[in-house]
């Protein structure tokens, strides 16, 4: 892989988490979660040689991840909120991941 395959397979599957985020779609977000970590892993895999150019390329992308971790967290403060008021207690989590 690439820095610019990385770039874009990354930044395509960050829009598409980004998308899933701000309709709450669970499965979505799974999904591109599961992307990312197929993602991360090719990176640990790759010669010594090429990971210094991966690793830049994912600096790059510091801006996107930001931007979808805020998302995250007001996803899990809605989803909380939601519990809430339909009747979970406080000490109830809800379940981050869908049963696929």
């Amino acid at each position: 892989m690439t820095p610019e395959d990385l770039i874009e397979k990354m930044g395509e599957t960050l829009a598409a988490e980004r998308d899933a985020l701000r309709r709450l779609d669970v499965a979505a977000v799974v999904r591109a979660a599961d992307a990312k970590e197929r993602l991360l892993e090719q990176i640990k895999s790759a010669p010594s040689a090429e990971r210094a150019g991966l690793v830049e390329a994912l600096r790059q992308l510091r801006p996107a991840l930001q931007q979808n971790l805020v998302l995250l967290a007001h996803a899990r403060d809605y989803i909380r909120d939601a519990t809430l008021l339909c009747g979970g207690g406080p000490g109830r989590r809800p379940r981050l991941r869908a049963e696929l």
